[in-house]
């Protein structure tokens, strides 16, 4: 017997999956079911889903993030979420949007949605550090394909452990691996941040064959709905946690 439903709708970034769900959807739970557990993981959960709860209060909306893997691109995805929420009429347009997340917060230009600027880039101890982030660029002599995806796990599982980003180049497509050695098929900034200042590149394709293209120090990015979604927790349902296909 079906005995709560959720409602969310999902949205992608350069390929990059955002799942999105007011706070009250949550309101009571189904024993032996965790609701965060199933939006992050049905349908046939993806590693790349990440999970935004919301709820505004006054000119300020409250978040909780929940991701299966290591969060990539956090103002993209928020600025992606903000312009969703304006799409649907869920919030009113204004010159200034804040973000409160577990006591940080998060403020957003009405202009500035829909672009994301290059990061200063160091280095310190021979790797280059990008929003304080690492990142590591290794050239390699094999193709940077979905189809070749055999070939670029076999070298990344072999690789020494690290902290931060990897990202592998050849040719004119690059590919981020994050510290916990899953690759990411979309675009991160910290790469492209690295890729730009340091190798000089404006033109870039990721594995998803998605193309960031640096213009004067940001480059723009669009977020597209994917689905308008309804979850039913079925009591007699034997993956109380829902699946991640890896």
């Amino acid at each position: 017997m079906i005995r709560k439903v959720i409602n969310s709708h999902d949205i992608h970034i350069n390929g990059q999956q955002l799942r999105i769900v007011h706070k009250n959807e949550l309101a009571g739970t189904v024993e032996g079911f965790n609701n965060i557990d199933l939006l992050l993981n049905e349908p046939r959960g993806s590693k790349y889903v990440n999970l935004i709860i919301y709820e505004p209060a006054g000119t300020i909306i409250d978040i909780e993030i929940h991701s299966n893997s290591v969060l990539d691109n956090r103002n993209i995805l928020l600025k992606s979420f903000i312009q969703s929420l304006l799409e649907r009429g869920t919030i009113v347009q204004s010159e200034k949007y804040t973000i409160r997340e577990q006591g940080s917060a998060y403020t957003y230009t009405h202009e500035g949605l829909g672009f994301e600027n290059i990061h200063e880039v160091g280095s310190m101890n021979g790797v280059y550090v990008a929003d304080g982030e690492d990142v590591r660029v290794e050239s390699v002599d094999f193709e940077l394909s979905v189809a070749n995806i055999t070939e670029i796990k076999k070298f990344v599982e072999a690789y020494v452990d690290f902290k931060g980003y990897l990202v592998l180049v050849h040719r004119d497509r690059h590919v981020t691996v994050n510290e916990e050695k899953v690759i990411l098929a979309y675009p991160v900034s910290e790469a492209v941040s690295v890729l730009n200042k340091i190798y000089k590149q404006d033109d870039l394709s990721a594995l998803n064959g998605g193309r960031v293209k640096v213009m004067n120090g940001q480059y723009t990015f669009k977020q597209f709905l994917v689905s308008n979604s309804q979850f039913y927790i079925d009591e007699s349902d034997i993956y109380s946690k829902g699946f991640v296909i890896k």
